[in-house]
């Protein structure tokens, strides 16, 4: 197994920026449809509210369940090609 590239101090910056800023446009790129699917499927605004409520707890206790199974699996290094 060949050795993994070293990324230098300004690379690994945008590296980790690019991934943080992926994940949160991720988690948020659907909330402007709330409102269109709201008047679509004739929703109130506490439907909405619980609809959002629910992906919200969905999304923390997936990363409570899988932050523990990946530590007890062990993180692998990603080749990245750069």
């Amino acid at each position: 197994m060949s050795p993994m590239p070293q990324l230098g101090k300004r690379s690994s910056f945008g590296v980790i920026a690019a991934t943080f800023a992926l994940l949160t446009v991720g988690g948020t790129i659907l909330t402007p449809l709330y409102t269109l699917w709201a008047e679509q499927l004739a929703f109130d605004t506490a439907t909405t509210t619980w609809i959002v409520a629910v992906y919200v707890a969905g999304v923390l206790i997936a990363l409570v369940c899988f932050g523990e199974l990946s530590d007890q699996v062990g993180r692998r290094p990603l080749p990245i090609g750069l």
